[in-house]
């Protein structure tokens, strides 16, 4: 390999980007956090961690870093718009009929 060649840089860069990711995971500051959540998603995602060949603390902490960047307004108003919904009380029909007899009512006024 040629002194400043292409292909030096290249691995220049690779191991620098190693050394810097490893010392980011020491320095950085960690937080413990215990989660409740069913066994099955437990399972799932030691399962994927290990495919990826990475901890569960570092597929939990991925998965949160891509769902900031891909977050979706939309989403969010239409969650909080259920959450709302389902916070109400349910309507109350105004008479006691049933819905076909009140279309027959509706006709009988419309067409009568």
């Amino acid at each position: 390999m040629l002194p400043g060649s292409a292909e030096e840089l290249v691995e220049r860069e690779e191991r620098f980007s190693r050394y810097y990711v490893n010392l980011y995971k020491y320095v950085s500051m960690k937080t413990k956090l215990t989660l409740s959540v069913r066994k099955e998603i437990i399972r799932k995602a030691k399962s994927k961690a290990k495919s990826k060949g990475i901890s569960v603390s570092e597929l939990f902490e991925q998965s949160i870093k891509e769902e900031k960047e891909t977050f979706n307004p939309q989403k969010y108003t239409l969650r909080k718009l259920l959450r709302d919904l389902e916070k109400q009380k349910p309507v109350q029909p105004k008479t006691s009929l049933s819905d076909k007899d009140e279309v027959h009512k509706h006709w009988k006024k419309k067409y009568a």
